[in-house]
């Protein structure tokens, strides 16, 4: 690696660090708000606080937000910087008609239905309850912003528990987070991933699409999806599963055009099995993942420490796992990976840097990873 920057870029450089901590404290705060105070805001506080009207909603909600995560945007200059770039932007609220107009929601009945350890209901959001409802946003700055939604009615959804566990539901998260591998795919599509059958009934609804293969390795999931779901497809005809493991299915078997991943439940444990799949991606096919916006922000921090590291700056911007763990020896690996394709390249502007931290660049990587 070469990287030769002025004084002026360097700072820049370092800006990212700052940046990429306070991303890491806004993940963190917002998920232990959606963990533990998810309904913390009602519509009695709502009122209580609104009472003029003074406010639309959607900003009483964001003033409520702040106060009950420690925020004191009057008195302290970082608070409102972090409320403006990030709080503001993430918080919305969501009109329930939209998604109940969704075909899948229109159309699929899920039955309340106990099948041995598996149960199949519906669950609800409370009005004005947290929740996320579409992947992270990063802005031109690499600021990583959640998608925080709420509604101002209940809104229920259909949910599949395995020993009273939530597995799988089809929340508005699911429905913003995969429409544009909808709005793509064409031809004959190859999906990794059932779940409640989501993908696999929107996509058999477009005329552009001749066939939909999903490869789902849980027989169970399975079998709950052929007796209660797919018979109220109306294009079940195009529709073919197969009992594989994702990684175990050879896709030169027959020909696909497109082909959507969706076999993770959060960046967290999706991150190794993205780099296992784009390194095996096969060059006929045009790839879309599930939340790919996230898992690229785990491997942004990889190059960002690789960068920041060749320059000698500053010698850690990223908190390992515990050492001797299995996600210490992930991180490690990754690491080793990233600087061992990264040795060749040449830096001598800013915008250098944005571009190996852009996501055209780390898509390209993420092929190359584990190769």
């Amino acid at each position: 690696m070469n990287i030769k920057l002025n004084k002026e870029d360097i700072k820049k450089l370092m800006s990212l660090s700052n940046i990429r901590i306070t991303n890491e404290d806004i993940i963190s705060m917002y998920a232990e708000y959606i963990i533990n105070h998810s309904k913390h805001i009602t519509k009695e506080l709502i009122e209580d606080f609104n009472g003029d009207g003074y406010f639309r909603e959607e900003e009483a909600y964001y003033y409520l937000f702040l106060a009950a995560c420690g925020f004191d945007i009057e008195k302290y200059e970082n608070h409102r910087e972090i409320a403006r770039r990030y709080i503001r932007p993430s918080i919305k609220k969501l009109d329930t008609a939209k998604y109940l107009n969704n075909p899948y929601y229109k159309n699929i009945k899920i039955p309340n239905k106990k099948v041995g350890t598996w149960e199949l209901k519906e669950e609800t959001f409370q009005p004005y309850e947290a929740f996320l409802y579409d992947d992270v946003y990063v802005d031109e700055s690499f600021r990583e912003i959640p998608r925080l939604g709420f509604f101002s009615e209940s809104f229920s959804f259909p949910a599949v528990l395995e020993n009273n566990n939530e597995w799988m539901t089809i929340t508005p998260s699911e429905l913003e987070s995969s429409q544009e591998a909808i709005d793509k795919a064409f031809g004959k599509v190859i999906t990794y991933g059932l779940g409640l059958g989501y993908y696999a009934y929107m996509v058999s609804e477009k005329e552009n699409v001749e066939s939909i293969t999903v490869i789902e390795r849980d027989k169970a999931v399975i079998d709950l999806f052929e007796t209660y779901i797919l018979p109220q497809f109306s294009h079940k005809e195009k529709v073919k599963i197969i009992n594989c493991d994702a990684f175990d299915y050879d896709t030169t078997k027959e020909h696909y055009d497109f082909a959507f991943v969706d076999i993770w439940r959060d960046a967290g444990d999706g991150f190794e099995l993205y780099l296992k799949m784009k390194a095996i991606e096969n060059p006929s096919i045009q790839y879309s993942y599930w939340i790919e916006e996230s898992l690229l922000t785990v491997l942004r921090k990889h190059v960002l420490l690789a960068l920041i590291q060749e320059l000698d700056a500053k010698k850690t911007v990223l908190e390992p796992p515990l050492k001797g763990d299995a996600a210490y020896d992930e991180y490690l690996k990754v690491q080793r990976a990233v600087k061992e394709n990264l040795k060749n390249i040449t830096i001598t502007s800013y915008n250098d840097i944005t571009y190996y931290l852009s996501n055209p660049f780390l898509k390209k990587l993420a092929k190359n990873l584990l190769r």
